[in-house]
């Protein structure tokens, strides 16, 4: 049953009350949530914020909200505006929205009848509940206003030739996974596996189409289109127009639903690019003798996106220690120490994000510099996103070298 519950959580020893948000997405997965972020600040909880993609389970829901909201004659139309503007989000507004439906239409036979939140996820019909995958990538990212997402956009690459991001290779870059322009040419081999497809390659003609882009997409598409990238794309740096124009189609791409599965398999598909770091933490974990788990599997994405290598030596030491970690948290907590930068700073940021997938199993045993780093870094738990720990087929998730053809 879906309602607003009021809970104790110890952060660092200190007890605190925090009323979270429990909003299971299927009927037929009641165990699956989302909840409204909070972290400690003060002595009391403080609610932050969930950002998942625009184009995530997260909108889906609270679009379904919105148009339960109208059909409230009492309800504030603020709530359900703030809704659609922001679909993507998870805030102190949905607790309002879902309040407000509460009332408007109540629980029918008390406890033991479905909630006014439980028929609103079973309007959601043709959508199946998120998978693993939805859920870790809403967790990766974090609730930021940097968060990129399949319509977003930058140039790393400036009109003088120098770069704005910390990348050194970077010249422009698309996406969640930043598929770039420069070193490694994924944005180049995107665009190439959408010219591939035979439903995408229309969208992505007609995307670029026009004097503009229409020979910057031939020239990048051709055998020289990764050397000459730099080339290529610098005088869209000094021509707003087509600097813009290229921002357009992309974000026009974005929309696309087969063009974003096809995004996501450039990076996580069969021999995706940032497979590498997935497949050496799944054989951490299965020369440690553990099975896999939701949060696991989002934290081996979460770990994808940050560059740290995993060497054999950690890898012996995470096995030798690994029989010490009784509880799947405690698992992610030694990997976390483990697979982590040498230099304090670096480890702090590392830490910080980390402790986002062992966080809800510490209760309260986790040391203080480990709840500052969170609070700094994250303020998201793997359980904000309905992640759980029971065990999934890692090739469910990722599709893996040793894994069946097509198997996620």
């Amino acid at each position: 049953m879906m309602h607003l519950l009021l809970s104790a959580s110890r952060f660092a020893g200190v007890s605190l009350l925090s009323a979270a948000l429990v909003v299971p997405l299927a009927v037929a997965a009641a165990d699956g949530a989302l909840r409204l972020p909070s972290y400690p600040q003060g002595g009391r909880l403080v609610d932050w914020t969930l950002t998942d993609s625009r184009f995530g389970f997260v909108a889906h829901y609270s679009l379904a909200l919105a148009r339960e909201l109208d059909g409230c004659a009492g309800a504030d139309p603020s709530l359900a505006a703030l809704l659609r503007i922001a679909p993507h989000l998870v805030t102190t507004s949905t607790v309002d929205a879902l309040n407000q439906l509460q009332k408007c239409k109540p629980v029918v036979g008390g406890g033991s009848g479905p909630s006014a939140f439980d028929r609103l996820a079973a309007l959601e019909t043709g959508q199946p509940s998120p998978r693993v995958f939805d859920r870790a990538r809403a967790l990766a990212l974090r609730a930021s206003p940097l968060t990129p997402d399949y319509d977003r956009t930058f140039w790393d690459l400036t009109g003088d030739g120098h770069r704005r991001s910390a990348d050194p290779d970077s010249l422009f870059t698309w996406g969640p996974w930043r598929a770039t322009a420069g070193h490694g040419c994924t944005l180049q081999r995107v665009l190439g596996r959408l010219n591939e497809d035979a439903q995408t390659q229309p969208l992505l003609v007609a995307a670029f189409e026009g004097e503009l882009l229409a020979p910057l997409l031939e020239d990048l598409l051709g055998k020289d289109g990764c050397t000459r990238a730099k080339a290529l794309l610098l005088p869209l740096t000094r021509d707003a127009a087509r600097g813009d124009a290229l921002q357009l189609a992309l974000a026009l791409l974005a929309t696309s639903a087969r063009v974003r599965a096809i995004y996501d398999d450039v990076f996580y598909g069969r021999g995706g690019v940032r497979l590498a770091p997935v497949e050496a933490y799944a054989a951490a974990w299965k020369a440690a003798g553990r099975e896999v788990t939701e949060v696991d599997a989002a934290f081996f994405l979460q770990r994808s996106l940050q560059y740290t290598n995993v060497t054999k030596e950690q890898v012996d030491h995470f096995k030798a220690e690994a029989a010490s970690a009784a509880a799947p948290w405690q698992l992610r907590r030694l990997a976390s120490r483990t697979f982590n930068a040498a230099s304090p700073g670096a480890r702090s940021f590392q830490t910080g994000y980390d402790v986002a997938v062992y966080i809800d199993g510490a209760d309260g045993k986790l040391e203080r510099d480990e709840i500052e780093a969170w609070v700094a870094q994250s303020r998201l738990k793997a359980s904000d996103v309905g992640l759980q720990d029971k065990p999934v087929d890692i090739c469910g998730v990722f599709t893996l070298r040793a894994c069946p053809e097509e198997k996620r």
